[in-house]
């Protein structure tokens, strides 16, 4: 007998609770920065030393500063499973974060991009609210900073055409910025 196979399409793998990715160790990776002779990042696996590397079925990873340290730590959510936060203990540079609040725009400020420049160096961050599968993010903006002590400037593209320039921001330390206003910024320490 011969299976008519346009009745198959769009149907299901039925597998119960069973996963097909298979149990792999999470994997951690920490940025070494650029490497002078070919001038592209390098990064070194550090999953082992950092304890991170757990036998695991993961879908989705979130990255957020849960403990709000500065630094960045790792929500887990896994298959059938428990949800792991790996908390970052590890040392770590200076940072900003900014926490946007539209007013012209959306209020949660999605699709607003945060532009920093320290010397020669340029960051950009976009506001989103997904990010990977099953996963979301943070709304606020998290910048790595190194040993710079201070951002000489801080810019925000509002998905209204509006943008708000900061100069000279110190480093260490969550601003919140709303749209349009001038005295917007707000230092918001831990």
């Amino acid at each position: 007998m011969e299976i008519d196979q346009t009745s198959l399409v769009g149907q299901w793998l039925q597998i119960g609770t069973k996963s097909l990715n298979g149990y792999e160790r999470n994997q951690l990776y920490r940025n070494e920065g650029i490497d002078k002779e070919k001038g592209i990042p390098m990064f070194s696996e550090v999953g082992y030393l950092a304890n991170a590397d757990r036998i695991e079925d993961c879908r989705a990873a979130v990255v957020v500063d849960i403990d709000r340290d500065g630094d960045q730590d790792v929500l887990l959510q896994n298959f059938l499973g428990n949800t792991v936060v790996l908390v970052n203990k590890g040392p770590t540079g200076n940072w900003l974060q900014v926490k946007l609040q539209g007013t012209e725009s959306n209020r949660d400020a999605i699709g607003t991009r945060v532009e920093i420049a320290v010397g020669s160096s340029r960051q950009v961050r976009e506001v989103a609210t997904t990010n990977g599968y099953l996963a979301g993010q943070s709304l606020e903006c998290h910048f790595g900073l190194g040993e710079a002590d201070v951002i000489d400037e801080v810019k925000v593209l509002w998905p209204s055409g509006s943008e708000t320039r900061l100069e000279n921001v110190r480093a260490n330390q969550r601003l919140e910025i709303v749209e349009g206003t001038a005295e917007s910024v707000v230092d918001i320490q831990r």
